[in-house]
């Protein structure tokens, strides 16, 4: 049986009474963003950096939006090494960020999703493009969350901001 101590009933009712005020506020958004850093094989590293306030943090832990968000950087870098390795692709380096926009009132849902893929490699730039159209378009995470919110991603190959992702 799962029993809640009084401080913690008086915690979840401070924060429901947050999510009332936002929802008579009408519009109130956040921002959540997160990071991963691909290291060699299929091992990531992922981070937040300044991750939403107390209000959707779990008073001071991480953001279960925070998670969620990261699900698509990491989904992303793991497609990278399956199309990099199985191609032949030298990559020096490979950092996703993403920053989800999230309306606070209701319906409580991301509206918009901003991503990054910062690559670093010696290849020419016509592999790498045709390696980042590979790996983010088979991204489950990436393709299942364009069918709920704008999703918009940029390219950033050896430092040098290239272009827009578009599919």
């Amino acid at each position: 049986m799962i029993e809640f101590t009084d401080d913690f009933r008086e915690k979840m009712r401070h924060k429901l009474s947050s999510y009332s005020q936002a929802d008579s506020l009408g519009n109130v958004r956040g921002t959540v963003t997160v990071s991963t850093v691909k290291g060699s094989n299929l091992n990531s590293e992922t981070s937040i950096q300044g991750s939403t306030d107390r209000l959707l943090s779990g008073e001071g832990g991480v953001s279960p939006l925070a998670y969620f968000l990261s699900g698509m950087t990491t989904c992303q870098s793991i497609h990278f090494a399956e199309w990099a390795s199985i191609s032949d692709i030298k990559i020096e380096s490979l950092v996703i960020e993403a920053k989800g926009e999230f309306t606070v009132s209701r319906p409580r849902s991301f509206t918009e999703i901003d991503y990054l893929i910062k690559i670093d490699s010696e290849e020419s730039q016509e592999k790498i493009i045709d390696l980042i159209r590979r790996a983010t378009s088979d991204c489950y995470v990436t393709n299942t969350l364009k069918k709920a919110c704008k999703v918009t991603g940029s390219i950033s190959i050896n430092g040098k901001q290239s272009l827009e992702i578009t599919d």
